[in-house]
């Protein structure tokens, strides 16, 4: 720090039962951290690990969701109906006649 900012600083009074009790909380949670057997901060080796298994469930599941949100979406809209239907597999899904054509038939 620069020694006119440590001056200035210096120069600030702090009453001495404000001094006490900052010492004292500090002294406490100093303690309190040094326990054993209590709750420290966790640290990454601490954090439980998922499964293989767990992973794959929940990574699929995603997939399921997403893929059932984009067949969803182009239901609903047009224009993503369009886009849809130049995937392979997923056009045949969106291929319509128009309404008139299934009507006369």
């Amino acid at each position: 720090m620069n020694n006119k900012i440590r001056q200035e600083m210096d120069k600030i009074e702090i009453p001495n039962e404000l001094k006490n009790r900052v010492i004292l909380g500090m002294e406490n949670a100093k303690k309190e951290y040094e326990k054993p057997n209590q709750h420290k901060p966790e640290s990454k080796t601490d954090r439980k690990r998922w499964s293989l298994r767990k992973k794959v469930i929940l990574f699929s599941s995603v997939a399921v969701l997403l893929l059932g949100l984009l067949i969803s979406s182009a239901f609903v809209s047009p224009a993503m109906a369009n886009v849809i239907s130049h995937i392979p597999y997923l056009g045949s899904i969106f291929q319509s006649e128009s309404i008139s054509g299934l009507l006369m038939n």
